[in-house]
């Protein structure tokens, strides 16, 4: 492919193409593995069953400790939104169905509690 030179401070610069990329060719002969970092690889399926079920046995727990004033970290926090939404959407609900409108109420009677 030709590219037509741009002129920039005086000199001729022609714009970086893939076509311009230098061949690599790594030592051994034989072509890179990609990398694959923790962050990058996703757990089994039985595995984020697990870990589903795990945030959704702590989330009664964790409704317990913000009724009696207790701050969660971050990655409470976190879970506990997981766990909502995925109690939402589970067969066997902890917060919704027949127990939803009691965990409403003492959730909204400790948020309206005055703070000590």
């Amino acid at each position: 492919m030709a590219v037509a030179a741009h002129r920039k401070g005086g000199l001729a610069v022609a714009p970086l193409t893939l076509d311009a990329l230098p061949e690599f060719t790594p030592v051994g002969g034989s072509p890179p593995h990609p990398a694959r970092s923790p962050e990058l690889i996703r757990p089994s399926t039985k595995v984020l069953k697990a870990q589903a079920q795990e945030r959704r046995e702590m989330l009664q727990s964790l409704l317990d400790r913000l009724v009696q004033g207790a701050r969660p970290t971050r990655e409470e926090a976190i879970d506990a939104v997981l766990a909502v939404i995925e109690d939402a959407h589970s067969a066997d609900p902890v917060l919704f169905g027949a127990d939803a409108a009691s965990h409403f109420a003492r959730l909204h009677e400790a948020r309206s509690a005055p703070r000590c």
